[in-house]
């Protein structure tokens, strides 16, 4: 073989054990029962262009995006074909040479172009669902300070998207179960699990959780001397029960839940309680999270949050 053969059979050798390199190098952040060593490095900002050239939920991409990507790596290897390659089909490899710069040049441009724009905090809330956050390594551009996490991760229940449905729930008989989106507490049957006799009305329609940490943000105003209880279970478990605080006619407060997955759908409930009043829904939108995911991502839940039982107990459960 000639040295040009040889030396190309050293890069491609020397890739492969780049890989092993980079896997040692993460090797704590993913544990030792990791099955795909490739999927798991992909999500390394140095090799986020070259695995996932065309997918990120980075605000901007990194200059390691262009640098590394797969772009770049086809450029390198159709210019090393080239100089092992007789001179008479040197024109038609300048073409393809040419075509890959193009590609490099168009892809860049287009990654600046839609880096922000097109950005969607509720699909990254639905990307995190599906990942272990215990053991996943997300990475964000550098800033000056964290990030709020619902400035990152924020999925909007599908009822509460459309002003025109957003539910609310009056102490008031209005006659009949509902008028138009009031739903009217003395006209709903007893519906309590623990046959306490409360009447609860469903804000949303049930999803199923995935398993782990959620902050679930519920938002209102608040008319009239009642109070607002809220709670939400997951199948016969109960997540949270409680009364959330009112300041000058508004409800805002954001709950920890901790979900054991597939244990039958997340049911968020609201009632009434001492005195008459109206309650109207305006927020509702939930977010998965980890202690893992907050630092490494630079990230920040809310001062003033509510902790559930449930959240409690799986968080001195992972101290032990």
């Amino acid at each position: 073989a000639s040295h040009a053969a040889r030396g190309w059979f050293v890069f491609l050798g020397m890739v492969s054990i780049a890989l092993l390199v980079v896997t040692l190098v993460r090797l704590p952040s993913f544990g030792r029962d990791f099955v795909m060593p490739v999927a798991a490095v992909s999500g390394h900002p140095l090799l986020q262009g070259l695995f996932n050239p065309h997918s990120s939920f980075l605000f901007d991409p990194p200059w390691t995006g262009w640098v590394t990507s797969v772009y770049v790596a086809a450029g390198v290897g159709v210019t090393l074909v080239m100089l092992l390659t007789p001179r008479r089909k040197a024109r038609l490899l300048a073409v393809l040479a040419f075509m890959v710069a193009a590609g490099i040049v168009g892809h860049r441009a287009r990654a600046n172009r839609e880096a922000r724009s097109d950005y969607d905090p509720g699909r990254m809330a639905g990307a995190l669902s599906k990942l272990n956050l215990d053991r996943a390594l997300v990475f964000r551009k550098e800033a000056s300070g964290a990030m709020p996490l619902f400035q990152a991760s924020c999925f909007v229940f599908p009822d509460v998207r459309n002003p025109q449905r957003r539910p609310s729930v009056t102490t008031q008989d209005l006659g009949e179960r509902s008028v138009g989106e009031t739903l009217s507490q003395p006209r709903i049957e007893a519906n309590d699990w623990a046959g306490r006799g409360f009447r609860w009305t469903t804000l949303t329609a049930p999803i199923s959780p995935a398993r782990g940490k959620k902050l679930v943000h519920v938002g209102g105003r608040m008319e009239g001397t009642a109070g607002l209880v809220l709670a939400i279970r997951e199948g016969s478990h109960t997540l949270f029960e409680g009364p959330l605080p009112s300041e000058n006619g508004r409800i805002g407060s954001e709950v920890e839940i901790s979900c054991r997955g597939k244990s039958g759908h997340l049911y968020v409930l609201v009632r009434l309680e001492q005195g008459e009043g109206v309650f109207r829904l305006d927020e509702l939108y939930w977010s998965p999270y980890s202690a893992r995911l907050l630092q490494s991502a630079s990230l920040q839940l809310p001062d003033r949050r509510i902790r559930s039982q449930e959240s409690e107990a799986g968080i001195r459960e992972k101290d032990k």
